[in-house]
């Protein structure tokens, strides 16, 4: 007679940082991330690292919004330096709005604006 043992092990989950410029493959590799098994996967936390595609502000509020929308605020988030470095040594403009920084102030309200007659672009 053959006894046979079947021991299940159970690991802990593997931990993960996630960092990201919240571009738009990032933003669904964090989705992706936020629906894995919490047995298997952790996310830690996410830092965030502006370059030419987006900046510190816009990046970190669509991270938070999304992670409470998911119902993760609990996951850490922090932020790096601002600003991509182009040639000329500055970053001039915000993709998340597809318009020149120097027009629009950050956490602008878009329907606020586009609502009124000020919304133009300018050369």
């Amino acid at each position: 007679i053959f006894g046979v043992s079947l021991n299940i092990v159970e690991g802990k989950p593997s931990r993960i940082l996630l960092d990201t410029d919240v571009d738009t493959d990032d933003f669904f590799a964090l989705l992706y991330l936020l629906k894995l098994n919490r047995s298997e996967f952790k996310l830690e936390g996410v830092t965030v690292n502006a370059n030419a595609w987006t900046n510190a502000g816009h990046a970190v509020n669509q991270i938070y919004d999304l992670l409470y929308m998911m119902g993760r605020d609990d996951i850490a988030v922090g932020v790096g330096g601002e600003g991509g470095i182009l040639p000329n040594g500055r970053l001039d403009v915000d993709t998340n709005l597809g318009i020149r920084k120097a027009f629009l102030p950050q956490n602008l309200d878009i329907a606020a604006l586009i609502a009124t007659s000020d919304f133009m672009l300018k050369e």
